[in-house]
């Protein structure tokens, strides 16, 4: 049996709860900045500038701009000239403002949750779940990101990464993409490689709509998604795919071992399963000292778990539910020889690679 205990002492757990409302504070920031576009205004700053022509080349309040640079000043995020009245971004946090999947992506996150936890308290007392109705504009974002990432590696880097598959695809296979959500894997795969049959499952009708619409401006004829609960098996679909992905999709079934057991029957013999999923582990304890852990945790608490949870029979996997219970779940479905492979652009998340034999 083991056992973690914190060690820390009296003061040191009171500096501990300043820095975690100091860097809220900054997180707040962050999310304000990302809307309003002023992340990357000052990025693009070639030189200091005052918070009056900061505020004009963004087309914002010069008094609100001006706060909202000193929440930044004040925590050593970017510099100020004190006699000037002057802001600037250094240079090693350039790219950072410029591109959101860096990391303050998720601070604009955690204000998009925030409306939910009323229902969360109930979710507390009573059980049951939150409809995905309840999370206003979070999935448009979470999807741009997502989608951002797609673009610039699943081709160049993902693909490549299976060994054959560049050549599967470049001959001909039929491949899904289960959870599609608006399709950028399937459009991106059915433009690069024609001669393959590219289809995309999601239970929501909107993000279906949406990816057929993309689909259809970019005039593809070989890529087809389809509204399906992928926790539901259709036997229409057996043995039908050569290449299967899940793109962080799995924990957030309601019925996840059946979509796994699902894609097992769906792929052919000799097929490959790829599922791309949270990395982390099972127990909270393998977890500590990990990047991002407790970030990961609490999208789980606030979204993931609750949104599985609120259909009948949802089991609440969680973000976290971690390499070992995947493992095993893999195998339940059907896949014995699954390998875990990390992704060296990407370390949020893992690569399960699963063969059907």
């Amino acid at each position: 049996m083991s056992f973690f205990n914190s060690d820390l002492t009296e003061a040191e757990f009171g500096a501990k709860m300043e820095t975690v409302l100091q860097h809220n504070a900054l997180g707040m920031a962050l999310a304000v900045g990302h809307r309003t576009g002023l992340m990357q205004k000052l990025a693009e700053s070639q030189e200091p500038k005052t918070s009056a022509e900061i505020a004009a080349t963004a087309g914002l309040n010069e008094r609100y701009v001006r706060e909202w640079l000193a929440i930044l000043v004040t925590s050593s995020i970017i510099t100020m000239d004190k006699e000037k009245g002057t802001y600037f971004v250094p240079q090693h946090c350039v790219s950072f403002f410029k591109n959101p999947a860096n990391g303050f992506i998720y601070e604009l996150i955690y204000m998009m949750l925030a409306p939910v936890l009323p229902q969360l308290q109930q979710c507390f007392k009573n059980g049951g779940g939150i409809p995905y109705s309840s999370y206003k504009d979070i999935h448009e974002v979470l999807a741009a990101s997502s989608n951002e990432s797609h673009k610039q590696t699943l081709v160049q880097k993902f693909i490549p990464s299976i060994e054959g598959m560049h050549e599967k695809l470049e001959s001909g296979i039929t491949y899904l993409d289960v959870g599609c959500g608006v399709g950028v894997p399937s459009i991106l795969m059915a433009k690069q490689y024609p001669k393959s049959e590219f289809y995309g499952f999601d239970f929501s009708e909107k993000l279906i709509d949406e990816a057929r619409k993309e689909a259809e401006n970019e005039g593809l004829k070989n890529v087809h998604f389809v509204l399906h609960d992928c926790g539901i098996f259709d036997s229409k679909y057996e043995e039908m795919f050569d290449f299967i992905t899940a793109f962080d999709s799995i924990h957030d079934q309601a019925r996840p071992a059946e979509a796994l057991s699902g894609i097992f029957k769906m792929l052919k013999h000799g097929g490959i399963f790829s599922m791309i999923d949270v990395n982390s582990y099972s127990s909270p304890v393998d977890n500590i000292g990990k990047p991002m852990s407790t970030l990961k945790y609490i999208i789980s608490l606030l979204h993931c778990m609750p949104v599985s949870l609120f259909f009948d029979g949802g089991v609440g996997l969680g973000t976290c539910w971690g390499r070992e219970l995947a493992m095993k779940m893999l195998g339940e479905a059907g896949f014995k020889d699954s390998e875990e492979k990390a992704l060296e652009w990407n370390p949020f998340n893992v690569h399960y690679i699963s063969k059907k034999y």
